[in-house]
């Protein structure tokens, strides 16, 4: 399969995701035109719960611009505006003057095969989340292997708030236990065939155990039982070693901006 047709698949996996975001958020918020995707979480800092997102073929600043300051403004909220390497090149000119600063260029990297079933790590219980009692050992987690600081722990909460987030069709969730505690976490959202890995987090404490391929590589194999034939993720700095490692390859990049 082309790199092309790869980035169309894993861009509109993307949006049927940040859909689903706000559409399991009690107090999410969610407007969709032709060019952009405008969704918010329950809480107002510009985090990943908050976000616009270019989905037309080339991002028009002078459509989503207004657009997403309207959306964000009646709220009272920050947000970060995702755009796509592959075809937003316009919008991207004329950020900086728009008072926008470029927070992180996340590497898009796909997964084009099933990986093999590994051994469970040494002491080690990997489960997927069936019920709400899960849902809050994933948020749990999360809350310390994800984030990083206060911002992007209201972030998880707001996520998490409801066990519909996790207790889908599309999602399948796993957590890795040592002696009982939520140890580390990790999705996939199966949509277009697509299998997009996300909010993956090991608690400090837990770390360099492989706890955190672990639930990435079941995240990713249910994926591929849900009819996925590809898996995809945005990749963080500390986590793109470990997914190279796994087989996945970069075929573009987000990147994803604010004001301020």
């Amino acid at each position: 399969m082309s790199d092309e047709r790869l980035i169309a698949m894993v861009d509109a996996n993307l949006v049927a995701f940040a859909r689903h975001l706000a559409s399991s958020t009690p107090a999410g918020a969610l407007e969709e035109r032709d060019d952009v995707l405008l969704i918010a979480g329950d809480e107002p800092s510009a985090a990943i719960v908050n976000s616009a997102f270019a989905i037309g073929p080339r991002g028009d600043p002078a459509s989503i611009l207004p657009a997403a300051e309207a959306f964000f403004g009646r709220l009272g909220h920050g947000y970060g505006l995702w755009t796509r390497a592959h075809a937003d090149r316009a919008l991207e000119a004329v950020l900086p003057t728009a008072g926008f600063g470029l927070i992180v260029d996340l590497p898009v990297m796909v997964l084009e095969k099933r990986p093999e079933d590994l051994p469970t790590p040494a002491g080690a219980e990997i489960r997927p989340v069936v019920d709400a009692a899960g849902v809050e050992d994933f948020r749990t987690a999360d809350r310390a292997g994800f984030a990083s600081h206060d911002v992007e722990r209201a972030a998880v909460d707001s996520a998490f708030r409801d066990a519909g987030s996790l207790i889908h069709p599309a999602v399948a969730a796993f957590v890795a236990y040592v002696g009982g505690v939520p140890a580390a976490a990790a999705m996939s959202f199966t949509a277009f065939e697509v299998a997009r890995v996300a909010w993956v987090g090991t608690v400090p404490a837990f770390r360099r155990r492989g706890l955190g391929r672990a639930v990435t590589q079941a995240a990713v194999r249910a994926g591929f039982d849900r009819g996925a034939r590809i898996a995809a993720l945005e990749s963080s700095p500390v986590g793109f070693a470990l997914y190279r490692s796994m087989g996945f390859r970069t075929i573009t990049s987000y990147r994803v901006w604010s004001i301020g």
